[in-house]
């Protein structure tokens, strides 16, 4: 999760056996909300349904809020380092030193 105007640097596709969203919340949400209410049928009505959607997705952001991400600039260099290292590896049969 970043909040909004917080622009981060992220490795992206990286997963080896599923893809990948990388989405706004309410496009995230959005998408809930219609498959939730595909599933639920007519027991519940949509609001109250988008209602409990958004209090779960709050709960969600509000608990990876407390837990800080971020990354600094070290673990940022680091991190292009050991994947610029993971690359030559991949790419190259000779490793350079």
């Amino acid at each position: 999760y970043v909040k909004a105007n917080t622009p981060q640097l992220a490795m992206i596709g990286d997963n080896r056996h599923q893809g990948e969203i990388v989405s706004p919340e309410d496009k995230l949400q959005e998408m809930a909300v219609k498959a939730a209410v595909m599933a639920a049928g007519k027991g519940v009505s949509r609001d109250e349904l988008e209602n409990i959607i958004n209090r779960a997705v709050m709960r969600i952001v509000a608990a990876l809020t407390e837990m800080g991400f971020y990354l600094d600039s070290t673990k940022v260099a680091i991190a292009t380092k050991n994947a610029r290292a993971a690359m030559d590896i991949r790419y190259n049969t000779v490793e350079v030193g």
